[in-house]
């Protein structure tokens, strides 16, 4: 029992990795509701194999391996994170061996050469994958950028052991995040289909309607005298792409709902103090979205071409001003309605009365 708990080699299997392991599946189950693998069963077996991941999520992605896989897979990080003798066996019990780059010094990259050839011996005992990110470094947008050469030298020094049998084997893995916001501040329901008579009128901006007999045309949030409509529950979705849209054309539609709801005074006001910014912020902070979209949007979609201006992983600007569904009180109801039975419209806005089918 005590070698399973301590091992001779960094690439064998071990109880306590694999414990550990259990529990970071467990968290990593819950912080990601749905996560497919697509093709994981072409993985050579019975052969060397490195593991070559974009790298687009930070930690995640290392993460995305360890708990996906049926491995306990061989990492390089970059040597400046071993630091201190308790992080250097903490990495190290994580299967996580150093790689020295040209900032380190150039001594520094000499010692690359001991690491390159620990990780010959990990694929010649075929015991785990070596995984290795392409691109070196974390970037947090949607493309592939240049691929590290350190990822082939293992490689060829690898085959040039083995000779021509067997052939080592390269895995590129792609990972891709999808995004949307599902927030109690959100509503999930809505009037979108109503009688056309001429006392129901739009009601509190876009998102409703009342039936306002002595309507002047002017006052939309009118309290007095509105009354609400009596309405069916449909089995239809609504898909709103309104708040899908290039930074620049956010603070546009952004300054327009403010004119309306807090005056042009206050609008003006607020520009100066460059109030509307407009950054989505980290994505990874929200769910996935896997259904599939309209097919009245796959042209806008197909002309979705501002990619570079989002912000795929990492933390929020400093300067950034929080959307309101970040708010704390708001990510709260947000958990209580996903994973509470019956809680779904709990606290939410609703501007109807709903009759019962």
């Amino acid at each position: 029992m005590k070698d399973l708990f301590s091992k001779k080699k960094i690439d064998e299997w071990a109880l306590d990795y694999w414990l550990l392991q259990r529990y970071a599946i467990f968290c990593y189950n819950i912080y990601y509701r749905k996560v497919e693998v697509i093709n994981r069963h072409n993985i050579p077996r019975d052969y060397p194999v490195i593991l070559a991941p974009n790298h687009q999520n930070a930690l995640m992605d290392a993460l995305a391996i360890v708990c996906n896989m049926p491995y306990q897979c061989v990492f390089l990080a970059r040597a400046d994170i071993f630091k201190g003798k308790r992080l250097i066996r903490l990495l190290t019990f994580m299967n996580i061996m150093p790689v020295y780059r040209i900032r380190d010094g150039i001594e520094k990259v000499k010692m690359n050469d001991a690491v390159f050839g620990k990780t010959v011996d990990v694929l010649h005992n075929k015991l785990n994958p070596l995984c290795l990110f392409a691109e070196g470094n974390h970037g947090d947008k949607r493309r592939l950028r240049p691929l590290v050469k350190g990822l082939f030298r293992i490689a060829f020094q690898a085959q040039e052991k083995y000779g021509n049998n067997p052939v080592v084997k390269i895995v590129p893995i792609g990972y891709d995040y999808g995004h949307y916001q599902k927030s109690h501040h959100w509503y999930s329901r809505e009037i979108r289909i109503v009688r056309n008579e001429p006392d129901i009128h739009s009601w509190e901006s876009a998102q409703s309607f009342r039936r306002i007999p002595a309507f002047d045309g002017l006052d939309y949030r009118q309290q007095e005298n509105t009354f609400k409509l009596k309405v069916i529950a449909l089995d239809a979705y609504i898909y709103h792409y309104g708040w899908v849209r290039p930074p620049q054309l956010m603070v546009s539609k952004t300054k327009s709902l403010d004119t309306i709801h807090k005056g042009a005074s206050e609008v003006e006001r607020l520009e100066r103090e460059n109030y509307f910014a407009f950054d989505y912020g980290p994505l990874n902070l929200l769910a996935e979205f896997t259904e599939t979209h309209p097919a009245v949007m796959a042209g806008w979609i197909a002309r979705f071409n501002w990619k570079e201006q989002l912000q795929f992983s990492g933390k929020p600007g400093k300067n950034r001003r929080p959307h309101v569904h970040e708010q704390f009180r708001y990510r709260l109801m947000g958990w209580i309605k996903r994973n509470i039975p019956g809680a779904e419209t709990l606290g939410e806005f609703r501007n109807y009365i709903l009759l019962k089918r």
